[in-house]
């Protein structure tokens, strides 16, 4: 079988930790997109940042960045940003639970607090491409309207209290205006209400005619459970938790085992 259209996730699920696609995950996909499969990267990453390593996997690999809020279509880039009134919120929780809050854009990153050490140490290549801007501080509410109209989504991270959190979810969570997903326990990530890697596969889906038992999805993380259910053939990388696999139809190596590729090699026998 030859699916019409595949979405996966990149970090820990296409790439190790040192940001490499391995050669037969490479060759898998290649091979695919040569026989007229679209393939998309589906990411919490900002759009700049994902479209760098679209680049370095395949020239018609497309990109769903930001948990949604922004995708390629053809050649148009469409955009589902956050609205002020949400920004506003989760800016005032944040400072009042002192807690980091990041914003992106596509191309920039605006923070709240200091960097915590996972960004500087191990997170900060999903944050900043080559060449791109860096970092821009937002220290009121009058730096957050001043660049509203560049944000498209955010993260709130916390490493040594994960219980704040939980209150911090609980709170945005009966919020009108975002929804509340995650990639890791350390983080929370903020997209609007009802957007998610989801809505933009079932739009795409829609606008090339592709229904779900032709589509695949590979993913690792929280974030990645709404697009297993708009697609036939969920894939759970082995490094994901216990959780993700339960949630998806089939399970396949880790990524470091090039998972990928393990996986099409199967769906091409059946």
């Amino acid at each position: 079988m030859i699916p019409k259209m595949i979405f996966m996730d990149i970090d820990g699920t296409l790439v190790d930790a040192n940001m490499k696609i391995s050669a037969l995950d490479k060759d898998s996909i290649c091979q695919l997109i040569d026989q007229g499969t679209h393939v998309y990267l589906a990411t919490g990453r900002k759009y700049r940042a994902a479209k760098a390593v679209a680049k370095n996997l395949h020239s018609q690999v497309k990109v769903i960045a930001s948990n949604g809020c922004v995708y390629d279509c053809e050649q148009k880039l469409i955009k589902n940003p956050l609205n002020l009134e949400a920004l506003i919120e989760a800016f005032e929780i944040c400072q009042r639970k002192n807690v980091s809050l990041f914003f992106f854009g596509l191309s920039e990153t605006f923070y709240s607090k200091d960097l915590p050490d996972y960004f500087k140490n191990e997170d900060k290549g999903r944050l900043v491409s080559e060449g791109e801007r860096e970092f821009i501080k937002i220290s009121n509410l009058y730096d957050l309207q001043k660049f509203s109209n560049l944000i498209i989504n955010g993260i709130i991270i916390s490493e040594d209290n994960f219980e704040i959190l939980e209150e911090i979810k609980t709170e945005l969570e009966a919020s009108e205006n975002l929804s509340v997903s995650s990639s890791a326990i350390n983080n929370l990530e903020l997209t609007p209400k009802s957007v998610t890697k989801a809505t933009a596969i079932s739009a795409l889906q829609d606008y090339y005619g592709v229904n779900k038992e032709e589509t695949v999805a590979f993913g690792d993380g929280m974030n990645d459970l709404e697009m297993f259910g708009q697609v036939h053939y969920s894939v759970a990388m082995g490094n994901a938790s216990e959780l993700v696999k339960k949630e998806a139809t089939y399970e396949t190596l880790s990524n470091l085992d090039s998972g990928i590729s393990h996986f099409l090699k199967f769906l091409s026998s059946q």
